[in-house]
């Protein structure tokens, strides 16, 4: 006798899902990001996460690790890729331009196997068995690349100076702000008994007077700078102090809109 199956067995290959084919680029940190890209995943999508070389906040997050990884980090991760970036350090930027300017003399032979490592393939007619190898080497170092331009912002707070280096850029953004003047005046006031009085001695009182005015100043539109002379054309139109200059830029970098690293000397 044939006992009927309750349950089929399930099919060999899963079936289709909505996002089947969709790669996702998760930049997100902590839980609120990764969770709403994990529904992107369940649904089917490829989903990429990148991370610095530090690695996301939340893998030591929580009471709870598997091993050195948080469980409630792997829980709102599960099922995407990872890959780490340091896009701070121009060594990367510089390391793919030496591999294309060498590609572009010997095709195929040049790889950036890392930030600091370029492999480079000697042809084999260039091979030292047939002593082409020494022009090869030459013709190597001859190479034309540009180098990687830092953008920094230099400010000595106790000198008031501002330096600017590299290629600094500005987004759109609007800047407001007044100074706030206050001024103290003593003025002591004589107080003296009265006339043909036999008590009271002559004394001076203190008075201090103080004055607190702020300067209003219209809400300035700033278009962008995409280079350095257009970032010196929008700092010269502030009119601001090399004091104030160092307090608008430092505050500009912590918005995100000034795109240079700041340094203080």
């Amino acid at each position: 006798m044939m006992i009927p199956t309750i349950m089929p067995n399930p099919p060999t290959d899963p079936p289709p899902k909505p996002l089947d084919g969709i790669r996702v680029l998760d930049f997100t940190r902590h839980m609120a990001g990764p969770y709403a890209t994990l529904a992107l995943s369940d649904y089917g999508a490829e989903v990429i996460k990148v991370e610095s070389l530090t690695g996301d906040p939340s893998r030591r997050t929580g009471v709870d690790f598997v091993g050195e990884e948080s469980a409630l980090f792997l829980n709102w991760n599960r099922g995407k890729r990872s890959i780490a970036l340091d896009l701070r350090r121009p060594e990367a930027i510089v390391a793919s331009r030496i591999a294309d300017a060498v590609n572009a003399s010997f095709p195929g032979a040049a790889f950036a196997l890392t930030p600091g490592t370029v492999r480079v393939l000697v042809p084999s007619e260039s091979g030292e068995q047939t002593g082409e190898f020494p022009r090869f080497l030459g013709r190597l170092l001859d190479l034309a690349v540009q180098p990687f331009e830092r953008a920094v912002v230099l400010v000595d707070e106790k000198t008031s100076t501002v330096v600017v280096t590299g290629a600094p850029t500005l987004g759109p953004c609007l800047i407001a702000r007044g100074n706030l003047t206050i001024a103290i005046a003593e003025s002591p006031i004589v107080s003296q008994p009265a006339p043909l009085s036999d008590t009271g001695t002559t004394t001076v009182v203190p008075r201090t007077d103080i004055n607190a005015q702020e300067e209003s100043r219209p809400l300035t539109l700033v278009q962008g700078a995409a280079t350095l002379s257009e970032l010196a054309d929008v700092m010269n139109t502030l009119g601001a102090t090399p004091r104030e200059l160092i307090d608008i830029l430092t505050k500009l970098r912590s918005a995100g809109a000034l795109h240079a690293e700041i340094q203080a000397y």
